[in-house]
């Protein structure tokens, strides 16, 4: 399923370690990425606006979501091949080197 997280701040969103690549590697079970149901809500939180391919049925121990929710808690790893820019600013033209960091952290973070 797609949700949407929206953002002011691309290192600290990148740098979080529920994004770790591997679940070894996640360092507190106790924080959490909110995730919006619709791409508009997100947008509500900050000027960068991501996709997120997410399986909130696979352990439904990982997150809090239920049919019909607006949004919903993720406290697991989320790998960052599924993440994707879609929106700054609410424009689909991105400033220059944000992409290129976020393919930086995608290819070498943990």
């Amino acid at each position: 399923m797609k949700f949407y997280h929206g953002t002011n701040n691309i290192d600290e969103f990148l740098s979080r370690g529920i994004y770790s690549r591997a679940t070894e590697e996640y360092p507190n079970a106790s924080d959490c990425i909110y995730l919006a149901v619709d791409k508009e809500e997100a947008e509500c939180y900050g000027k960068y606006v991501f996709e997120i391919e997410y399986n909130p049925n696979k352990d439904k121990t990982k997150n809090n979501y239920c049919d019909g929710c607006w949004q919903l808690r993720v406290y697991e790893p989320i790998n960052l091949t599924e993440v994707r820019l879609i929106s700054y600013n609410g424009k689909t033209k991105f400033p220059k080197g944000i992409i290129h960091q976020l393919s930086q952290t995608k290819g070498g973070k943990k």
